[in-house]
C-alpha cells in the first residue's frame, strides 16, 4: 500500500508540474504559486476532517508549516526554471537533489533499505537523467542560472519530504493544512510587498487549479507512503515525477521523445520494480 501511495503520488507529482511550469508561460511564477496553493490549502482543509486523525500535537503543525515553506521555495525556483525554458537543466537537478537529502537524512537516522532496494535507488539516479534529457544544452542554458535553480529547487523539496515525514502518524493529513497555510501566507506577503498582487485571468483557472490539486493530492499520498515504509524508499519512488511529466508533454503537445528518454523510463521502471519488490 505505500510503495503503491509513492507511485501515484510521483504520477501526480508530474501531472502538478506540467500543469504549473505551462501555466507560468503566461502567467507570474509567484501568480500561479500563489492561487495554487490557495486552491490546495481549500481542498486539504475539506478532506482532513474526513481523513483519521486521532491527536494533533503542536509539533505537527511545526512541522506542517516549515515544510510549507521548504516546499513553497522549492515550487517556487521550479516553475521560474521552468518558465525560463531550463527544463533540461532544472527538472533534473530538482528531482535528483530531492532524492539526495532525504536519503542521506535517512541514512544518518539509521534507516538500511533491502540490497534490492538500494539497487533501486542507484538506478533511480541515471533514470531521471536520462527522462529529463533535453538537446538543449549550450552553456548559457547550463549556466545562467539553470544549475542554481534545480540545486535550490531540490534542496527545497528534500527538506519538505524530511520536515512532513516528522509529523505524528496520529496527526492525519492536519501538518499538509499547515503546510499550505504557511505556504500561500509567505507568498502573499511577498506580492503584497512587491505591490503586485492580482487575479489571473478566468481562462487560466484551469490550469491554476489543476496544478494545485494536484500538488495536494500527491502530497496526501506522499505522507500516507512515509508511514507505512521507509522515507528514502518513499522519496526515490516519488522524484521520478517527470516521467509522468514528459508523457504529458508527448500526449498533449505532441513532444517527442529521445531513445536517451525511453531509456530513461525503463531504467525507472526497472527501479520502481526493484524497491518494491525487495
Amino acid at each position: 500500500m505505500a510503495l503503491l501511495a509513492a507511485a501515484f503520488s510521483s504520477v501526480v507529482f508530474g501531472i502538478a508540474d506540467f500543469a504549473g511550469g505551462y501555466a507560468t508561460r503566461r502567467l507570474s511564477v509567484r501568480q500561479v504559486v500563489l492561487f495554487s496553493q490557495a486552491v490546495g490549502l481549500v481542498a486539504v482543509v475539506a478532506a482532513a476532517p474526513l481523513i483519521g486523525s486521532e491527536t494533533v500535537r503542536p509539533a505537527d503543525w511545526v512541522w506542517g508549516a516549515l515544510a510549507g515553506v521548504f516546499g513553497m521555495v522549492g515550487l517556487l525556483l521550479l516553475y521560474e526554471g521552468l518558465a525560463k525554458g531550463r527544463i533540461s537543466i532544472v527538472s533534473p537537478l530538482a528531482a535528483i537533489t530531492g532524492i539526495v537529502v532525504p536519503t542521506v537524512f535517512g541514512a544518518l537516522n539509521g534507516e538500511r533499505p533491502e540490497a534490492l532496494a538500494v539497487a533501486g535507488i542507484v538506478l533511480a539516479f541515471p533514470a531521471i537523467a536520462l527522462i529529463s534529457y533535453s538537446e538543449d544544452n549550450s552553456e548559457s542554458v547550463l549556466w545562467r542560472g539553470g544549475i542554481r535553480h534545480g540545486l535550490a529547487a531540490g534542496f527545497g523539496f528534500g527538506g519538505f519530504f524530511i520536515l512532513i515525514s516528522r509529523s505524528a502518524d496520529a496527526s492525519g493529513m492536519w501538518p499538509l493544512v499547515s503546510a499550505r497555510l504557511a505556504s500561500v501566507t509567505v507568498v502573499l506577503a511577498l506580492l503584497l510587498l512587491a505591490r503586485n498582487l492580482s487575479i489571473p485571468p478566468r481562462f487560466h483557472w484551469p490550469l491554476i487549479a489543476m496544478a494545485g490539486f494536484a500538488d495536494i493530492l500527491a502530497n496526501v499520498f506522499f505522507v500516507i507512503a512515509t508511514r507505512g515504509s521507509l522515507l528514502i524508499i518513499a522519496s526515490v519512488i516519488v522524484s521520478l515525477y517527470p516521467a509522468s511529466t514528459l508523457v504529458l508533454a508527448r500526449v498533449v503537445f505532441g513532444e517527442r521523445t529521445t531513445i536517451l528518454q525511453r531509456l530513461g523510463l525503463v531504467l525507472g521502471s526497472v527501479a520502481v520494480v526493484a524497491i518494491s519488490v525487495a
